[in-house]
């Protein structure tokens, strides 16, 4: 009868840690792009494809509420990037008219757009402004 108790609570151990390990880990994983550091400009025209008007760089510990004023539209940074809780990460949103068409973190011992935010004033760029200097 204790080797049937002592059983029991094994697999009420392995269900617990399995469920905290679960909890922990991150369902979906945000994709990261880095970019070719030699280059001394990136023109994101070229480098993100597609059919795109704005791009929005949000800085480490960008919250909900915050992504949402600079966006003008709903988007749940906290659940969708580390971005809320890492600082060695940048969100790039890309946009059209309104719309997340697609998110992606860069590391930012890459390349640090957070920088572009002068005086921590986060907005978002259009299209046909989108050329950096890479220092």
């Amino acid at each position: 009868m204790a080797a049937l108790g002592a059983q029991v609570l094994k697999l009420l151990f392995l269900i617990f840690f399995a469920g905290f390990l679960i909890s922990c880990s991150p369902l979906e994983k945000t994709e990261t792009r880095t970019f070719d550091e030699s280059l001394v400009v990136i023109d994101l025209g070229k480098e993100i494809e597609g059919d795109w008007d704005k791009v929005c760089f949000l800085p480490p510990y960008t919250n909900n509420d915050l992504a949402r004023e600079v966006l003008s539209i709903e988007f749940d940074a906290e659940g969708n990037s580390g971005v809320y809780v890492l600082d060695s990460i940048t969100l790039v949103v890309i946009i059209k008219q309104n719309t997340v068409l697609e998110y992606f973190e860069t590391p930012r011992n890459n390349v640090d757009f957070a920088s572009l935010n002068a005086n921590n004033q986060i907005e978002q760029i259009e299209r046909t402004a989108i050329s950096f200097c890479v220092f």
